[in-house]
């Protein structure tokens, strides 16, 4: 069969149209592929929230008063006796919950609203916690140190009378006065060796607790000039791991004797 030329170009001009037309449409198929990515859904792949766990929370302080017994403070608390007695058992390896001071501070723990041990202050350095043990039914006691902030500040004063009134002046608590004075126990005796003019200088840990001072900690150096001598004290960690005071020379200020004995009315006179 024979085909004119006219037929022929027909022809090719069909072919030509439809090859193009279906190179247009895997090209669009291609387009449309890379613009539809896959979407996965966030809600199922994030993990849900944990809920924050309950602290431990102090919800009642007490001051322990004159004939206080741990079972009578327990009772005013509303712990049960058992409770009261399984505590009492699990701090005797640690510092035993009989052994109250009055005016010390002990408070009742919980959790969630749930009763879970207590908090007792034992001085101004140590406290023990006796909770509820997550690994038996019975309670577990530690002791711990009280966290304070602390400053280290300077003070420095002249003596006319006595130790005790400069002390005052340069703003010292008692308790302060009579820890720097047993520092040089063993070389002056403040009670009748001070002169006017004799001077004093101290470095020390000034403490805070919830933003208000509290006791002061270590004196950490301290110097008395007196009559011309100048005595100086360095605290250093011994081998044993004590705490101690030591001269420029290295030689430990504690000796056999004291210079004199020491008791607040002898420092505080003059």
């Amino acid at each position: 069969m024979q085909f004119s030329k006219t037929t022929i170009s027909l022809l090719f001009f069909i072919s030509v149209i439809f090859l193009a037309t279906g190179f247009l449409f895997l090209s669009n198929t291609k387009k449309d592929t890379k613009k539809t990515p896959h979407k996965v859904d966030k809600a199922k792949t994030e993990k849900p929230k944990e809920e924050p766990k309950p602290k431990l929370k102090k919800s009642k302080k007490y001051i322990i008063q004159s004939g206080d017994t741990f079972e009578k403070v327990a009772e005013k608390l509303g712990i049960e006796r058992e409770d009261m007695l399984a505590m009492v058992s699990s701090s005797e390896s640690v510092h035993s919950l009989t052994n109250l001071t009055v005016g010390q501070p002990l408070y009742l723990l919980k959790k969630a609203d749930k009763f879970i041990g207590v908090e007792y202050e034992i001085n101004s350095e140590h406290k023990i916690i006796t909770k509820k043990s997550q690994q038996n039914a019975g309670f577990e006691t530690k002791k711990k140190p009280i966290e304070y902030r602390v400053v280290t500040s300077t003070i420095q004063g002249t003596i006319s009378s006595s130790l005790f009134k400069a002390g005052k002046k340069a703003g010292m608590s008692d308790e302060l006065i009579l820890d720097f004075a047993e520092i040089f126990a063993w070389s002056v005796d403040f009670a009748v060796e001070t002169k006017s003019g004799d001077q004093f200088k101290l470095i020390y840990e000034k403490r805070f607790r919830n933003d208000k001072q509290a006791s002061h900690g270590n004196i950490l150096a301290a110097k008395v000039v007196n009559q011309g001598k100048h005595f100086n004290a360095f605290l250093f960690k011994n081998k044993e791991g004590e705490k101690r005071y030591y001269n420029k020379e290295g030689e430990s200020l504690r000796r056999q004797f004291l210079k004199a004995p020491l008791r607040y009315d002898r420092i505080s006179s003059g």
